[in-house]
């Protein structure tokens, strides 16, 4: 899943921000860095009530660009 993707799942940037609690700027800057693992267990209890499919540890980790590119490189 693609930060974007995410994005969209959550309605969008205050979607995000809502469930996260990170201010707009914070949100806005995960596009190029992903998002920080302090805020997973929140988005993981976020897609579970809201039955957003697909949002778990290795979508979240596909959200961070060196983490997606050493995986594209392993396959």
């Amino acid at each position: 899943m693609t930060f974007d993707e995410l994005l969209a799942a959550f309605g969008g940037i205050e979607g995000l921000m809502a469930v996260t609690g990170a201010r707009r700027n914070a949100v806005n800057h995960w596009r190029s860095t992903g998002v920080p693992y302090r805020h997973w267990p929140a988005i993981r209890a976020a897609a579970r009530l809201w039955r957003i499919k697909g949002v778990d540890d290795e979508a979240l980790m596909a959200t961070r660009p060196m983490c997606a590119k050493a995986k594209s490189r392993a396959a």
